[in-house]
């Protein structure tokens, strides 16, 4: 299949029910050329980093922080995931006549991605010696995001620790 331009269809809408983190919904109304790459191309990436961005619309994102599922419902009324930019174009083509693709989207941190906040938010700079810090430094400047970091992890295993325990119990 060749790549979609977002030329061929400016006139093409996506229709976004955004899943925000408190459980509210909104939807949001994107032309298709809005999420088209460097080259033209409509982009599954632009389109994630675009629905992670309205997601959490007060936060520095990155995209590669989170798990996002786009699905559509297709003629047949069966629920669809969009998991690529071939599958991206495979669904607006279902819809060239409509002009319209209606996308539900829900967005979750991956368990590793640490919620960055402005106050916690740290570039690594280079120190005096000519090395950069990656995080470990116990600087008093990094101490406290580095006592974070350790504490959710533990916080992490315990939870972990619990359910196996549970399971165990009802078993």
């Amino acid at each position: 299949m060749a790549p979609l331009t977002a030329e061929q269809y400016e006139d093409f809408v996506l229709k976004l029910k955004i899943k925000a983190a408190d459980g509210t919904s909104q939807i949001r109304r994107v032309r298709l050329p809005r999420i088209a790459d460097a080259a033209g191309n409509v982009s599954y990436d632009e389109l994630v980093g675009l629905v992670v961005t309205f997601t959490f619309p007060a936060e520095e994102t990155s995209p590669g922080n989170f798990d996002c599922t786009l699905t559509y419902f297709d003629e047949d009324e069966d629920t669809v995931t969009i998991a690529s930019t071939t599958e991206l174009a495979d669904a607006v083509e279902q819809f060239v006549d409509k002009k319209v693709l209606r996308i539900s989207t829900e967005v979750k941190r991956k368990k590793s991605a640490k919620a960055s906040t402005p106050q916690t938010t740290q570039t690594p700079q280079p120190s005096s010696s000519g090395t950069t810090d990656r995080g470990t430094s116990t600087q008093p400047d990094n101490l406290e995001v580095n006592l974070q970091n350790v504490l959710e992890s533990f916080a992490s295993v315990v939870v972990t620790a619990v359910s196996a325990l549970e399971k165990g119990l009802a078993a």
